[in-house]
């Protein structure tokens, strides 16, 4: 199993992504959820990779971390339900929440 980076801190956060009809959904991240970290690779990637690293990561039991905007892990756990969505702050342990919205813009709640 793959070790997260050095530095990896365990803040739990959501990320989500606008659907068409204006709802959301996401799924839980483990590590490096915080914004200095997050909120540039959000920027960076596109909506449909943000939607795609959803759908892989609740297949895939949760995200342990994301990278970059071009790499990214999961727990590799199918069958565990980690999904949520932008109201969902606080839920699971989770300290922030990401919506990439339809536009490409970030969105971000805490629990702060």
């Amino acid at each position: 199993r793959n070790q997260p980076k050095d530095n990896a801190m365990s803040t739990r956060s959501i990320i989500c992504a606008e659907t068409l009809n204006g709802d959301n959904v996401g799924v839980y991240c483990h590590y490096d959820g915080y914004p200095d970290n997050m909120l540039p690779i959000l920027k960076e990637m596109s909506h449909d990779k943000v939607a795609d690293m959803i759908a892989d990561g609740i297949k895939n039991g949760g995200l342990r971390m994301i990278k970059s905007s071009s790499c990214y892990e999961t727990f590799q756990e199918p069958g565990e339900d980690m999904s949520g969505s932008f109201s969902e702050v606080g839920e699971m342990g989770t300290e922030y929440a990401y919506l990439k919205k339809l536009d490409g813009s970030v969105l971000i709640a805490g629990r702060w």
